[in-house]
């Protein structure tokens, strides 16, 4: 006998009811839609953490909403760098280093 696991929330709207009650429900839908991401980090900025490659927009939607988010970012935008760099410096540094070309 074979097994597989169930897929949860297969639409676009079970997608966004759930994360609109929980963001944190982001981690089990696979491959959501841009719409369903921004959704998620636009209420809890972590959540990114759960979304693999996300948009710029996705990115600076969640470093808005909480600038630690970017430590689950891997690859951020440059648009997410200068974010972060001109508005949240302490946090810049704690994250980022100056690496010479």
């Amino acid at each position: 006998m074979k097994y597989v696991r169930k897929v949860k929330y297969k639409g676009l709207s079970e997608q966004l009811e759930a994360v609109a009650s929980d963001p944190d429900s982001i981690k089990y839908i696979e491959n959501p839609s841009e719409a369903v991401q921004l959704m998620a980090v636009s209420d809890f900025g972590d959540c990114i953490q759960f979304i693999h490659n996300p948009s710029e927009a996705v990115q600076l939607v969640a470093v808005l909403e909480y600038a630690y988010s970017i430590r689950y970012i891997h690859n951020p935008s440059e648009a997410v760098v200068k974010y972060i760099y001109t508005n949240h410096r302490k946090v810049f540094d704690e994250f980022f280093e100056e690496v010479q070309e």
